[in-house]
């Protein structure tokens, strides 16, 4: 716009070729500000040609200015011009949106002379489908089916047909293509641009058939429809289909394209069923997938195998990364320490973190930092992590997961000062600990005898907006029976199931394994009765605990009416060779 005023000013006048690159410019990257300086100028200076006014209308379509467009055309006929097929075209899709319907008629009578020629009737078909406009698409087709019947061929059913594809009329799309096999016969292009809708439209049982639809003919598809129906089906998770498809490329020669490769690999992280997902990770032996050709492939297959804990698989592309030609970014190196704390080799886990600390166009953030923690607790080096914690505390943000990492890692190991410190520490700061956090304190501090500090980590849990799970509370029933007090336990079981909270095998097997463990056999046949008044159906866990119970008694009568009495009730879980093998013992 602004050279625009600058020519005004200086008196310049231009070619028509000079300002037609001008407004070429304006429709490749949508400068509507420009056109509208553009056509001001050249209008005040009876300099419009229609070639101009063909650009204009195209950048007024394209930013959505339809009424503009349509003003345009009705400009250039006062000044006695006439538009081209392709202008025509164009103007009859601006024409139908804006809702100037008497407009978009005339130009559609006007487009059936204008378009004469076999191409300008196939223009004025993809026209209107770029447009979104099938019904006209398929107006011009049938006109001329009428108007050059000799005409009609392969490529002018294609051309509908791909307009009805781009625009999700595929029952339109089906339709054509039966008409076109019993008048003129199908080929690989109408095949093609039928999957190509398919997919677009989410069709993967359609597309599939129309596959099996090639074949059939000993058509060969092309390559992009069938890695479109193969990304198609690893998006959905289609496992069966998603092999049933590498078969067909197998068979056609089509290879594995990189775009492919990341979209099965990604398929193989998200599977709903761990086994889908460990098979899908089978594909990387094919031989087809090069994964150090290019980071994001590399980062996207590692991924796959730490999410499915494939080692030997994660092994070897640590291997493969050795000869690696691309710059690691702070994503692969986090995901390299992940793959290195699944190997339990905390010494590559190591000698990683030295290498990207050295490299100065990667800065440390939180979730790197987080993965080095978590590599170092997961090795059970929970010490090492919490030096790193305190040397870097002050350098990186350190987020709540973090935290829990170093509060899990000592819980785990009975450490429970330290973790209680590092609890204070992360409420001292703002971060809400999350319900795993209490679940492990509470453990770790019933373990060492702190029975008060765990009741009153379970206060705290409630008081914060955490709900507590069975796992929770079935960690401090087993810290009042390991103290000796299961009364408090068996009270608790009480407390809960009066306030309608749903106490399940988790709890009750707490509660009878921690008084069989400590021979506290009295309060164990009290919740035992308090489960038959309640119709608690005896879990295997639960049987297991019962019948150790009474063997410690010495009172194998007892053992085995607690086995029938689970074998006969309907509404109980089967009973598990675990179990067998308990009354065996």
């Amino acid at each position: 716009a602004q050279t625009i005023r600058t020519t005004q000013e200086t008196g310049f006048t231009g070619t028509p070729g000079f300002w037609k690159t001008i407004i070429g410019h304006c429709v490749e990257s949508k400068n509507i500000e420009c056109a509208e300086a553009l056509h001001a100028h050249l209008l005040g200076a009876s300099a419009m040609t229609p070639s101009i006014y063909k650009s204009l209308i195209q950048v007024y379509g394209r930013c959505g200015k339809f009424d503009q467009a349509c003003d345009l055309y009705e400009e250039l006929s006062a000044a006695g011009m006439d538009v081209d097929a392709e202008s025509c075209a164009s103007l009859i899709t601006c024409a139908s949106k804006s809702g100037r319907t008497a407009l978009a008629q005339e130009l559609s009578d006007k487009s059936t002379k204008v378009g004469g020629r076999v191409k300008d009737y196939m223009w004025l078909i993809r026209s209107s489908s770029k447009g979104g406009d099938v019904a006209e698409a398929l107006r011009v087709f049938e006109q001329f089916k009428l108007e050059q019947p000799q005409s009609v061929d392969r490529v002018a059913y294609n051309h509908v047909i791909d307009a009805c594809a781009c625009n999700n009329d595929m029952a339109l799309a089906e339709r054509l293509a039966k008409e076109m096999r019993d008048v003129l016969g199908v080929n690989a292009v109408t095949y093609n641009t039928l999957i190509k809708g398919y997919c677009a439209s989410r069709g993967l049982a359609q597309a599939m058939r129309v596959l099996r639809l090639f074949e059939a003919e000993k058509l060969a598809p092309h390559a992009a429809s069938v890695r479109s129906i193969l990304g198609l089906a690893a998006r959905t998770l289609s496992v069966k289909e998603i092999w049933d498809i590498l078969a067909a490329m197998d068979r056609h020669g089509v290879p594995l394209d990189p775009g492919s490769a990341i979209l099965l690999m990604q398929a193989a992280r998200k599977a709903p069923k761990p086994k889908d997902g460990i098979n899908l990770l089978k594909i990387l032996d094919r031989g087809d997938i090069i994964i150090i050709g290019d980071e994001v492939i590399f980062n996207v297959v590692l991924d796959a195998c730490i999410h499915r804990e494939d080692k030997q698989r994660i092994a070897r592309a640590l291997h493969e990364y050795s000869l690696a030609k691309f710059t690691p970014s702070a994503r692969t190196y986090g995901l390299l320490i992940r793959a290195c704390t699944a190997l339990h080799s905390v010494k590559r886990c190591w000698e990683l973190w030295q290498e990207l600390n050295a490299r100065s166009y990667i800065a440390m953030n939180e979730s790197l930092f987080g993965c080095m923690i978590e590599a170092l607790v997961g090795c059970s080096h929970v010490n090492a992590a919490h030096a790193l914690y305190e040397e870097w505390r002050h350098k990186v943000d350190i987020t709540a997961a973090t935290h829990c990492t170093l509060i899990r890692g000592f819980a785990k190991m009975d450490e429970a000062d330290k973790a209680m410190a590092l609890y204070e520490e992360m409420k001292a700061s703002g971060l809400k600990p999350a319900g795993g956090v209490y679940v492990a304190l509470i453990g770790a501090n019933c373990r060492r005898g702190q029975i008060q500090r765990a009741e009153a980590l379970l206060e705290q849990a409630q008081a914060s907006g955490v709900k507590p799970k069975s796992s929770t509370y079935a960690c401090l029933i087993r810290g009042y029976c390991l103290q000796g007090i299961p009364r408090a336990a068996l009270s608790l079981v009480h407390t809960l199931a009066e306030q309608g909270y749903p106490v399940d095998d988790v709890i009750y097997n707490a509660m009878l394994d921690g008084c069989v463990r400590n021979r506290k056999f009295k309060v164990a046949d009290e919740l035992i009765e308090f489960m038959r008044e309640r119709q608690v159906p005896a879990s295997n866990g639960t049987l297991m605990s019962m019948l150790k119970m009474w063997s410690r008694r010495g009172d194998l009568d007892k053992a085995f009416e607690a086995l029938n009495a689970a074998l006969a009730d309907e509404a109980g879980q089967p009973v598990d060779a675990q179990v067998s093998a308990c009354i065996v013992g």
